[in-house]
């Protein structure tokens, strides 16, 4: 348990993230909605997707 809220609090760059295997199918996402030069956890990005990806479509 202890590994894995270690492991929670490990931050990543945009660029690190996008080029990642776990995320390679939601790269243009992740350009998309991450900031350049900042830093995310595993649980800040899986959340920014699940947001972006559960939003709604403007008419």
């Amino acid at each position: 348990m202890a590994k894995e809220k270690e492991k929670m609090k490990t931050t990543f760059r945009k660029e690190q993230l996008v080029n990642s295997k776990k995320y390679a199918e939601y790269r243009d996402v992740l350009n998309a909605i991450l900031i350049d030069g900042q830093h995310y956890t595993v649980a800040q990005v899986d959340e920014e997707l699940k947001t972006f990806l559960e939003g709604k479509v403007k008419k």
